[in-house]
């Protein structure tokens, strides 16, 4: 498991599907195997959370579909969670030698160096807000895979010396594949104590990996949903609108209470916000998003940020840097990029205020 299910905002996702009712339905004909609607359901739990699967069989039978499911997202935890003792990035963390070498031809290998480099990716495009070496500034603050205590007494000096162990440039990678495949992969850390999370990414890259593996069983129309990140897709001759539910971002809400609904349109959809986990110790509140720049809780304007793209694992990541960002500089970024689009909720005079980047108001249903 990545990470325990109260420490992860939750998209409350619909899994249903309604006819479109602007289709027109010309042909007479029998229906062929194209125009079946056979609907199954998998559901299951990894990554200390849930996930759900609901597609479009066409009448097929997918009687081992669930083991491999189930095979891959354990495949997953042995490479990416810091929960699992032996996993690839446990080991990782652990390890006193400064230099590791992985391989490409190792599955669980595979699963971490993706992770790591699509971190390194979006740290980069965001000036550091995403950061996978965050983790011990979200230990300290009690948000971590440590023991989970409030700080009462906020210590400058350790959070600035936390500060010293965090950043991605701190670890340096190199590929000896002439032809930039994964082969031998080597990270080098600066440090020897840096450690290494992919609890802001590893479900939407899970997300990802098993839509990849329904497209790999011609399966067209489906959603994918692990911990409220979610994928979904419509085959050519499916007349299904999924519709995906995004939280009223207010402590008081219930996790149906719902702002919006969406339709992500063959997209993949994460939110990220802080209303669900956080404590309040001597009348301030702190919640589990923490600045990697400055090593405190982030108090920016943005209630919840829900991001669109056409990989999960990016709009995951994208989503946590969003919190951290702040709407204007967020803003800026999405509308600068055509493979992003983003929700913002924010509020203004007391009042919940939905900001939308140039091009998400064309997924909003209702």
């Amino acid at each position: 498991m990545i990470k325990p299910l109260n420490y992860v905002l939750i998209i409350v996702v619909a899994f249903s599907c309604q006819e479109n009712n602007n289709s027109i339905k010309t042909s007479t004909s029998p229906p062929n195997s194209e125009n079946i609607e056979s609907w199954e359901t998998i559901r299951g739990q990894t990554m200390g959370t849930t996930y759900n699967i609901k597609f479009n069989t066409k009448g097929k039978a997918f009687n081992n579909l669930k083991r491999t499911i189930d095979s891959t997202l354990v495949s997953i935890n042995a490479a990416v969670s810091t929960y699992e003792p032996e996993s690839i990035i446990s080991n990782f963390n652990k390890t006193t030698v400064q230099e590791v070498t992985l391989s490409g031809k190792s599955l669980l290998d595979r699963h971490f160096i993706n992770n790591y480099m699509s971190s390194k990716l979006v740290y980069s495009d965001t000036d550091g807000a995403f950061d996978a070496t965050v983790m011990p500034l979200v230990n300290y603050w009690g948000f971590g895979y440590t023991s989970k205590k409030p700080v009462t007494k906020i210590d400058s000096n350790h959070v600035s010396q936390l500060q010293q162990l965090v950043g991605m440039n701190k670890i340096m990678d190199h590929n000896d594949a002439e032809d930039k495949s994964i082969n031998n992969f080597t990270l080098r850390k600066l440090q020897s104590t840096i450690s290494l999370d992919f609890s802001g990414i590893a479900k939407g890259y899970g997300v990802d990996i098993i839509a990849q593996l329904l497209d790999d069983h011609d399966i067209e129309t489906y959603m994918v949903e692990i911990g409220g990140e979610v994928k979904v897709a419509t085959g050519n001759n499916s007349s299904k609108i999924w519709k995906v539910g995004i939280n009223e971002p207010l402590k008081e809400s219930s996790l149906y209470s719902m702002n919006s609904i969406v339709n992500p349109k063959n997209m993949a959809m994460a939110t990220s916000g802080n209303y669900r986990n956080y404590y309040e110790t001597n009348d301030l509140e702190y919640g589990h998003e923490i600045n990697p720049v400055t090593g405190f809780p982030i108090q920016t304007d943005i209630f919840s940020a829900s991001v669109i793209h056409e990989s999960c694992q990016f709009a995951d990541a994208y989503a946590t840097a969003f919190m951290i960002m702040g709407l204007q500089k967020s803003l800026a970024l999405v509308n600068a990029r055509p493979d992003l689009e983003a929700c913002f909720i924010i509020k203004k005079n007391d009042e919940l205020v939905n900001v939308y980047s140039y091009g998400f108001e064309q997924y909003v249903i209702e």
